[in-house]
């Protein structure tokens, strides 16, 4: 390792001293001058006021602006301005080792904006043109995991083509949604909470399932949430072999953009295209990609690495991967670490006329805050580290620009040069000489003292660090307290500020919980705590311990938290059993409304049957209602000659719907004079006069009664909302969650039953118990259950035990100990039913 990190430090000089600056010094600007020559004197301010508004657009002007707002200690000022340069600078190298600084700086500029946004309790004004994309959750096998996180990455990529929308970046998302994941709830509570921190005024928030049946598929279900009302806009469900499950990822973004008011059709080629982008077909290099941004969000970068390189492996071209990839850094570094790094970079004046330059140590600054001011993280000094430890030299900030600008001049001065050395000994993942130098290995080096010895004297490093060590510092360790049956995570960050790597471990904590950690600077873990009903009552103390490498003195850091479990609440009154696809029924009420159902004749025939309506999947015919309905293309839908509503509920491809009933148009085939809209089948093809024009519907009230259909809310009578009922199909003008009802049919929502008022059936997501068919009905864990005696169908409709012959029992089986949380049923499949194969068109 010493020899390599030689050799790097070796060829940096080498660089430096025979290579010409890639901008020749008569091509600085006059306010790049005047910047540098006030960052020399440790005026960094005066750096920002020469160059902000500067005329042009000098890519070293940008390089030196975000340097002097990084000492600033404004990091997402700093992102900004190096984000300008990246886009603009000739030197594609020097760009990309930028770009993977730069990546560092955005994660601390995210992360100061989360915490002084959740301390403060509020974030920027939320607007309705700023969208964001929540990670999907996956509700079906472990394996599938990793695509919650890929999937919400490809949506932000597809959605920025959206007109007059502003997408906010993924990792901005995953840096708030860690700030709150712990205070969620449901799905609807954690979007409007993050998206009130974001300024979001939309919330994209999704689940994701596999199948075991053959083919497999893979379901993605999304919906759209106004921050502000916590009303769910729209919602999508897209069904896709699995081998081909980026067309639900693409029908998915092409759905929340015609939510948006932004259909395809209206877009302009580019952002159409961007829309419709497939990012990978490649199933094994989504998962792959899912597996590295959870790594990156960790700061885990060898194993993102890792895992980027395996979706490149199996695409080539999946773009997302490679630009994860290219702006991934090697190690993580302190900010002032990263502004030695560039610092380094700057391009010198002509003739410069530096003077020494304060010390790294923080400056007094006036911190950036997005929504509260945040407590300023002052950033250690950097010191010089070599393999060999009798080797330690401390470094001024001064000292590195001299030692730069020495090395450039002595390229006049200077002999033969130092003997080169092999490229694949000084490169790290494409990296230039000296940021392989600089963070090869997780090391840091200090250039200034070696480089001003090799030109031949001066600006050395000074002497060694002589302040107290620091003891490394804990975050994320906060007393919880919960309800019996909750989930307990804590996210644990561990850091040295003398600079080495950290192990963190924790004590006290009760058996069942786990603590899973990452070893390095900062060093991670993610503590978690599956309570159970037995728990209710117990308080415990873990205490949590990071511990530095490097030895005492002030080697370790403790700090507990306080975790109290409150006893579950009363048991709920079971609410009624329902029936699902094919049951015998009376009624609509009878009949699971996880999809909607409806009572009806089936083609199957044996009396009224809980059915399915056109259009919704099925498997057999026997799973849609009407007599004269069939499943065709795993869709309800109707013959020729049966009665329908639009086009869209006929089986054959081209029929029409007219005078209430699907048909033929003109110059289709047909067999007789009653499959054709005209009532003419001449030579075998229909021929005629156009179908008749339908009666026109009469003038609507002022406002449209509960059972009408309806294009937005204000239209309906007040007290109403205008949504799908289980039986209407589309939407209607119908009483919300709560209200008095005759029957399922004026419901709001198409999984919702009637039970002398609206309410949710088993196993339907719920904030809270009065949400619930049934007097008494629970809601746990944002579900709605059977208590103990009540009538289920599976475990999963129980609050607590398990189902025993159809009934909830009050202790757990020696099986089944303890109950899983129910899974959601993704909206579009009734529970105990095979999965639908994919229908032929996706609704959203």
């Amino acid at each position: 390792m010493r020899s390599i990190i030689s050799r790097s430090l070796a060829l940096f000089l080498v660089a430096l001293i025979v290579a010409p600056p890639s901008v020749s010094f008569a091509a600085l600007s006059a306010a790049y001058e005047t910047g540098y020559e006030r960052y020399g004197a440790g005026d960094y301010r005066g750096v920002v006021s020469a160059l902000q508004g500067a005329p042009g657009g000098d890519p070293n002007d940008a390089l030196l602006l975000g340097l002097a707002q990084l000492r600033l200690d404004q990091p997402a000022r700093a992102a900004d301005a190096w984000g300008q340069f990246i886009k603009t600078s000739p030197d594609t190298a020097l760009a990309g080792d930028i770009a993977r600084l730069r990546t560092l700086v955005v994660r601390e500029a995210n992360r100061r904006g989360a915490k002084a946004a959740v301390s403060a309790g509020r974030g920027a004004r939320v607007s309705g043109d700023v969208l964001a994309v929540l990670p999907f959750r996956n509700v079906g096998a472990p394996e599938y995991e990793p695509l919650g996180k890929a999937i919400a990455a490809m949506l932000t990529d597809s959605l920025g083509g959206v007109p007059n929308s502003r997408v906010v970046e993924r990792g901005r998302v995953e840096a708030f949604l860690d700030e709150v994941s712990d205070q969620a709830g449901s799905d609807t509570k954690t979007a409007r909470r993050v998206g009130a921190l974001l300024g979001a005024g939309l919330v994209v928030v999704g689940a994701h399932v596999d199948t075991s049946t053959d083919p497999m598929t893979l379901e993605v279900d999304s919906a759209l949430i106004d921050t502000e009302s916590g009303l769910r806009l729209e919602s999508g469900s897209f069904l896709a072999p699995l081998d081909r499950f980026y067309a639900a990822i693409r029908d998915t973004a092409v759905g929340i953009s015609n939510r948006l008011g932004s259909p395809v059709s209206s877009l302009s080629k580019a952002s159409a295209a961007r829309m419709q982008a497939v990012h990978t077909e490649s199933l094994d290099a989504a998962l792959a990609f899912g597996r590295g941004l959870d790594h990156e969000d960790r700061g885990q970068f060898d194993d993102a690495r890792r895992e980027y390189e395996k979706a490149l492996r199996a695409d080539s071209s999946f773009r997302l991967a490679r630009l994860r990839l290219a702006t991934l850094p090697a190690s993580s570094m302190s900010l002032t670490a990263v502004a030695t790094v560039v610092q380094s970079e700057l391009e010198p004046v002509a003739a410069p006329a530096v003077v020494a330059a304060a010390p790294i140590a923080t400056p007094s600054v006036t911190t950036e805050a997005p929504a509260a001011a945040p407590t300023t993280d002052a950033q250690p000094e950097v010191v010089a580290r070599t393999t060999d430890a009798s080797t330690t030299t401390a470094a001024t900030a001064g000292a590195v620009a001299g030692g730069a600008s020495a090395s450039k001049k002595a390229a006049t001065t200077t002999g033969t040069p130092p003997e080169p050395v092999e490229e694949e000994e000084t490169t790290i993942l494409g990296m230039s000489p000296m940021t392989a130098a600089l963070v090869g290995g997780g090391l840091v080096v200090v250039i200034g003292g070696a480089a001003a010895a090799a030109g031949g004297g001066g600006g050395g490093g000074g002497g060694g660090n002589n302040d107290p060590v620091r003891p490394p510092t804990l975050s994320g360790v906060q007393d919880r307290s919960v309800s019996a049956g909750d989930l307990i995570v804590l996210n644990i960050e561990g850091q040295d500020p003398e600079g080495s790597p950290v192990t963190l471990t924790q004590s006290g904590a009760p058996s069942a919980a786990t603590f899973d950690t990452s070893r390095g600077n900062p060093a991670t873990g993610t503590f978690r705590w599956q309570t159970t009903l037995s728990d209710g009552g117990q308080t415990v103390d873990v205490t949590f311990t990071a511990t530095a490498s490097r030895g005492p003195p002030n080697d370790t850091a403790s700090e507990s938290a306080t975790l109290s479990v409150s006893s579950a609440p009363p048991t709920p009154t079971p609410p009624p059993t329902c029936g699902g696809t094919g049951a015998s029924c009376t009624a609509p009420a009878e009949c699971c409304q996880d999809i909607p159902r409806e009572c009806d004749v089936t083609p199957a025939g044996s009396g009224t049957r809980c059915c399915l309506g056109l259009t919704m999947p099925c498997q057999i015919d026997g799973n849609c209602c009407g007599s004269d309905n069939a499943c065709r293309g795993q869709q309800c839908c109707a013959p020729l000659g049966v009665s329908c509503t639009g086009a869209s509920d006929c089986c054959d491809d081209g029929a029409a719907c007219a005078a209430g009933s699907c048909c033929l148009p003109d110059g289709l085939s047909c067999a007789n004079d009653s499959e054709c809209c005209t009532g003419r089948c001449a030579s075998g093809t229909c021929e005629g006069s156009a179908p008749p024009t339908p009666t026109p519907a009469p003038t609507p009230p002022l406002c449209v009664p509960q059972g009408n259909t309806c294009d937005a809310v204000f239209e309906c009578c007040p007290g109403s909302d205008c949504e799908e009922t289980p039986t209407s199909g589309q939407n209607i003008c119908c009483a919300p969650l709560g209200d008095n009802c005759a029957d399922d049919s004026i419901c709001c929502g198409t999984n919702v039953g009637c039970d002398g008022a609206c309410c949710l059936p088993l196993q339907s997501a719920c904030s809270d118990a009065s949400e619930c068919c049934g007097a008494g009905a629970g809601c746990v864990l944002g579900r709605c259950c059977a208590a103990p005696s009540g009538a289920c169908s599976s475990d999963q409709d129980c609050c607590a035990g398990s189902c025993l012959g159809g009934t909830c029992s009050s202790a757990l089986s020696a099986d089944a100990s303890p109950v899983p949380t129910p899974s959601p049923t993704p909206a579009g499949r009734p529970t105990g039913t095979p999965t639908p194969t994919p229908a032929s068109t996706p609704r959203f």
